[in-house]
């Protein structure tokens, strides 16, 4: 199918590049390109084509190439043990030291409920209680294409497993839970909420245990949310009835979170040569928004060219591929934004620039 194309927005774009991280692929899904939304009329494809002449920037309009997505896409657990530990480091001053803890500890789960109990992880995820899934795990505060997120498999008890076996759910009808840590902070949910979104008290990730993947255990996972809900250490989990049910605060830019909804990507080679595909790849996410599309340009914005990912899910991340294959030599910038089932496209947009040299 041919691309087609629109003027760009007038949004101000930034120099963002992926930071490196190791990904399985999985079958990905191929997409036609159409056409990009017009964001802003009065941006001139003309004066942007101008300004990257003159910049010594070959300018390509209405660019194609080959696309695919895939969700599947792991991250490895040494970058998400990376991602987790810079995060524990930034808030707490300093790495905490697990290294006393043998084992995942008991969880005491109790409250308003009828069997308060104490177990494991494990021992509750017997039988029904068990739960894995891949989801998206992104920071609050991640910068507009930062490394600041990850794509793992968790496996653990699910959050409505547990209410279960204390009878705080459906029967007492209980709207609110506390998880504790073990250093005694503690955070206070709204129940239906978490089970609405398949909330998960994993010990493991992407197949080996918690503690030797982060040197913590017992930790909360929420699809959809950002990781400073993530609670872990876990070691109590109390369900109670409250007057007022706790509220969780919408995504919104403050200036210091969710500063790039939707988020994305970009990392390429740096050279190629004439005739030779160049592979461009990254990552798409908004935590509780599906992405839709993933669009690009090659003249700084003068015109978009969109692929659609038809299918994905706002649970896991869009890990994306573009394929370009370039017909004239000299120094390119691309630039990546994705958009979200609302049709919001990335106020900042992530860019690689490449140098393509002539062919052999």
């Amino acid at each position: 199918m041919k691309a087609s194309t629109a003027k760009a927005s007038g949004a101000v774009f930034g120099a963002i590049a992926l930071a490196g991280m190791g990904v399985a692929s999985v079958t990905p899904y191929a997409g036609d390109a159409v056409a990009a939304p017009v964001a802003d009329e009065a941006a001139s494809p003309l004066l942007a084509r101008q300004a990257a002449a003159s910049a010594g920037v070959q300018s390509v309009s209405n660019v194609e190439g080959s696309f695919s997505y895939d969700q599947g896409s792991l991250s490895s657990t040494s970058y998400i043990a990376e991602v987790f530990n810079k995060a524990a480091a930034s808030l707490c001053a300093s790495l905490p030291d697990y290294g006393i803890v043998q084992g995942s500890p008991r969880v005491t789960v109790d409250g308003d409920v009828d069997n308060a109990f104490e177990a494991t992880v494990d021992e509750m995820a017997e039988g029904k209680g068990a739960k894995t899934l891949v989801m998206a795990c992104a920071c609050a505060s991640n910068v507009p294409g930062g490394g600041a997120i990850a794509n793992a498999e968790v496996s653990g008890v699910s959050l409505e497993a547990i209410a279960q076996m204390a009878g705080a759910y459906p029967i007492m009808k209980c709207n609110a839970v506390t998880f504790t840590a073990s250093d005694g902070a503690s955070v206070t949910l709204p129940l239906d909420f978490l089970i609405e979104k398949g909330a998960v008290v994993a010990n493991k990730v992407n197949g080996e245990d918690l503690l030797s993947v982060m040197g913590a255990a017992n930790q909360l996972w929420i699809p959809g949310l950002p990781a400073k809900y993530f609670v872990r250490d876990i070691v109590g989990i109390r369900f109670t009835q409250e007057e007022e049910i706790p509220v969780i605060a919408s995504f919104v830019d403050d200036g210091r979170d969710f500063v790039n909804r939707p988020n994305v990507s970009v990392k390429a080679e740096y050279t190629g040569r004439v005739g030779v595909p160049i592979v461009f790849e990254g990552w798409a996410d908004d935590y509780d928004r599906r992405i839709a599309a993933v669009q690009f340009s090659l003249d700084d914005g003068a015109t978009w060219t969109e692929y659609p990912t038809d299918g994905a899910d706002a649970v896991r991340w869009v890990y994306w591929r573009f394929e370009y294959l370039p017909e004239k030599e000299g120094s390119y910038t691309i630039k990546v934004r994705s958009v979200n089932d609302e049709g919001d496209a990335s106020p900042v947009a992530a860019t690689h620039s490449f140098e393509v040299l002539p062919s052999f």
